[in-house]
């Protein structure tokens, strides 16, 4: 969970009302992110359709959009308002000077990426009875090494302000 009150003045504020679309999946703009301040979201692949999957249900505190935001590819999925919500949106603009300015906020993030690629890593062994990474092009591979190396990295990180917060 991201702390908010350090960066307001670097986002803006945003409501959305029970059931609004507020990303759909597939669109190529505007490269942003949001974190819900208050209310609840659902996120889901092909939203709508015979086929929609929930991928999650987001609460205060939680983000998304960000793959958009860092990656500037189309929206991977849809997002829905499960109630009125308000939310936080960083643009592409400013979300690097929040990084640079409250690295704890980078931190958090970066932590809660690596839950999220956690739980797709088995929800994949369960689905399909297979390592993850046997289901990636082996080009893939490495990006996928990299992903691991650094949420362990951002687990010994996590260990050690743990231990001494002074560093």
């Amino acid at each position: 969970m991201i702390d908010i009150s350090q960066f307001k003045n670097h986002a803006s504020i945003k409501m959305f009302s029970d059931s609004a679309i507020i990303i759909r999946e597939g669109d190529t703009s505007p490269h942003s992110m949001y974190i819900v301040l208050k209310g609840s979201v659902g996120v889901y692949k092909n939203y709508l359709q015979p086929d929609q999957v929930t991928v999650a249900h987001l609460k205060s505190g939680e983000f998304f959009g960000e793959m958009s935001l860092f990656l500037l590819q189309p929206r991977s999925a849809t997002v829905v308002a499960l109630d009125d919500i308000i939310a936080l949106e960083i643009n592409k603009d400013n979300v690097y000077s929040i990084i640079e300015k409250y690295p704890d906020v980078a931190l958090s993030m970066v932590s809660t990426l690596c839950i999220r690629v956690n739980e797709l890593n088995q929800l994949l062994k369960k689905t399909f009875n297979a390592d993850p990474s046997s289901l990636i092009e082996k080009d893939s591979n490495v990006t996928l090494a990299m992903i691991r190396t650094l949420c362990s990295r951002v687990s010994d990180l996590n260990q050690l302000l743990k231990k001494d917060p002074l560093v």
